[in-house]
């Protein structure tokens, strides 16, 4: 048996005493009606589903309760509240995303903010692939091929049911070139290409780059840059829908991916050309071996 606590406890009745008991309160049990349930209960439906739905549960209780005491025969509370208030659709919140035409603005910001430099090479490959944050962080070295133009993630690390390619522009290029070269400088030898051997996951933190695009802008997220990729691709009219969903590594209906099983990865390599050039306005990203061998130089 669960035993409530106070703040439990003191949930239940608040939610009886907020919408049954003003109307019902005064009723003998044995002669409140499913409809007179029904009928307190739905503008609660309409605007708290969850506060209605338990609430009804609360209500079943006490004539369960008043049956045992053969204070009642039947419990009026005991119905579906689909079947009496229709459907509920849930709404789904989306990832506050940074508004399109500020996306470049925040590469120029991103190239030269002071920050940890693992994080910043993790956030413009995460922007300039509409990847997810988990498959980037987990990413080895191995995923990319010899020439670094494409980059596979296997079905173990992704969300879909099967493997998932990107392909890999001049600027993601570069972005590799120096993971390379702070691998070199922190002479780990791991093959994860954001490995943190002495973090609890060994990769870099989950929240690294959630944390540096926040410095930007409070109010957005980095999952959010798959929704601007996806909102400039739709803008731009010109790549058809599998082309863009399969960018994104979107799930197909099983019906459909067991024939469409070309991943279009040529055919979605200029469209993430085009993408990065509008991210990056040109200015691609700063390149660390060129820094060292400036440095050198002097």
């Amino acid at each position: 048996m669960q035993v409530l606590g106070g703040k439990h406890v003191h949930q239940n009745w608040q939610t009886l005493k907020d919408f049954v008991f003003p109307e019902l309160g005064d009723v003998r049990l044995d002669q409140i009606r499913q409809r007179d349930i029904v009928r307190i209960l739905d503008p609660v439906w309409r605007e708290k589903h969850e506060t209605a739905r338990r609430t009804l549960g609360r209500v079943s209780e006490i004539y369960e309760l008043a049956k045992v005491h053969e204070l009642v025969e039947v419990n009026p509370a005991d119905f579906s509240l689909k079947a009496a208030f229709g459907s509920y659709r849930r709404q789904h919140k989306h990832h506050a995303a940074l508004p399109l035409e500020q996306v470049p603005e925040f590469w120029k910001w991103l190239r030269t903010v002071r920050c940890d430099e693992m994080t910043r090479q993790i956030t413009m490959l995460l922007v300039l692939t509409a990847k997810r944050t988990t498959e980037a962080r987990f990413a080895c070295w191995s995923d990319f091929n010899e020439e670094r133009t494409t980059w596979t993630t296997s079905q173990e690390r992704i969300k879909m049911r099967r493997g998932h390619r990107v392909p890999l522009v001049w600027q993601t290029q570069i972005i590799l070139d120096n993971l390379d070269n702070l691998d070199l400088i922190r002479a780990e030898g791991t093959n994860r290409v954001f490995g943190k051997p002495r973090s609890k996951s060994g990769v870099i933190s989950e929240n690294a780059a959630l944390n540096l695009v926040k410095r930007f802008d409070p109010g957005i997220t980095m999952h959010g840059f798959r929704s601007s990729f996806r909102s400039w691709a739709r803008k731009e009219a010109r790549y058809h829908y599998d082309v863009m969903e399969i960018a994104l590594s979107h799930e197909k209906d099983d019906l459909i991916a067991a024939y469409e099983r070309d991943d279009l990865l040529e055919e979605r390599r200029p469209m993430m050309t085009h993408w990065a050039d509008f991210v990056t306005g040109g200015e691609d990203p700063v390149s660390l071996r060129a820094q060292l061998a400036e440095r050198a130089v002097r």
